[in-house]
C-alpha cells in the first residue's frame, strides 16, 4: 500500500519548470532517498509531498486523500499521518518551550482530548524511540546539541504515529559524530517498519546507510530510480554517476 503517490506531477513557477511529469510512490514502511544537484527540484518535490505547494498539473495522494481536492476536514485528518523534519534542527524548535512541549505540539493539534498524563506518556515513548532519556522533556532547546535537537525533531514527527515522515537534509547541519548517531537512530526506526521515510540528502553515504530505494532528479525530471545499492554501484543516469564520482573523489 502506498502512503504517498505522485502522479504525473509538474510544477511551473513564473514560466520556469521546477518539476516535469514526476510519478513516484512511497510504500508503507519503506525508506526512499532523493538526490540531485542544487536546482534539481528536490525541495519542490518535498513541498509538493507535504502539501505546501500545489502542483500545476498532476495529482498528489496521501493514501487515498488528495490534499488539493479533499475537504478541509479530510485534509486535517490526513495531515495527522504525515510528519516532517527540516534541515536546521535548532530553528525548528520553539525556544520558549521545553523539549517535551516541543515534542507534544502535534498532539495539541491532532489529539486535543488526550489527558496531560497521556501526553506525557506519549512524549516519553517518542523520546525513547530516538534514544533520548525522559529527563530531556524538561530541558530547553538551547541546552542541547544539534544532533540532540534533530532527534527531538524526529520524536516530534513520530509522536502521532504517522504513516510517512518527510525529511529535508536531516544530517547537513550536524558534525560527523552527531550525523553518525542520527543515522543509527534512523536505521533503527526503519527496522521498526512503523513509518515510511522520504529523505532528501546530498550525503550519499547517509542515504546508502538508511534508504532502500533511490530517486534521482535532474532539472526537474526523474532520471533514475531503483534499489539504492544497485544505483550507487551501476548508475544509469549521468546525474547520479557524477554525484557518485564526486563523493568518491
Amino acid at each position: 500500500m502506498s502512503v504517498l503517490r505522485l502522479e504525473d506531477v509538474s510544477v511551473c513557477r513564473a514560466e520556469r519548470i521546477l518539476l516535469e511529469q514526476i510519478s513516484l510512490k512511497v510504500m508503507a514502511g519503506e525508506t526512499v532517498g532523493v538526490v540531485g544537484v542544487s536546482g534539481a527540484g528536490k525541495s519542490t518535490l518535498l513541498r509538493v509531498a507535504l502539501g505546501l505547494e500545489r502542483p500545476t498539473r498532476g495529482c498528489v495522494r496521501w493514501g487515498e486523500v488528495d490534499p488539493w481536492r479533499a475537504s478541509a476536514r479530510q485534509v486535517r485528518a490526513a495531515r495527522r499521518h504525515i510528519g516532517a523534519v527540516f534541515q536546521q534542527p535548532a530553528s525548528s524548535l520553539d525556544p520558549r518551550l521545553t523539549l517535551g512541549e516541543c515534542v507534544a505540539e502535534p498532539l495539541w493539534t491532532h489529539e486535543r482530548r488526550l489527558s496531560a498524563r497521556a501526553v506525557r506518556d506519549r512524549v516519553e515513548v517518542a523520546l525513547g524511540r530516538v534514544g533520548l532519556p525522559v529527563s530531556f522533556a524538561t530541558r530547553l532547546p538551547r541546552s542541547v546539541s544539534g544532533g540532540e535537537a534533530q532527534r527531538v525533531a524526529i520524536a516530534r514527527a513520530l509522536i502521532t504515529e504517522p504513516a510517512l515522515v518527510v525529511m529535508d537534509e536531516p544530517t547537513s547541519a550536524l558534525d560527523a559524530s552527531s550525523a553518525a548517531e542520527l543515522l543509527n537512530v534512523l536505521a533503527d526506526l526503519r527496522g521498526e517498519g512503523r513509518a515510511a521515510f522520504l529523505m532528501v540528502s546530498h550525503d550519499l553515504a547517509a542515504l546508502g546507510a538508511v534508504a532502500e530505494r533511490l530517486v534521482v532528479l535532474e532539472r526537474g525530471h526523474l532520471v533514475e530510480e531503483g534499489p539504492t545499492a544497485r544505483c550507487f554501484q551501476a548508475p544509469t543516469s549521468t546525474a547520479l554517476a557524477e554525484l557518485v564520482a564526486l563523493a568518491g573523489g
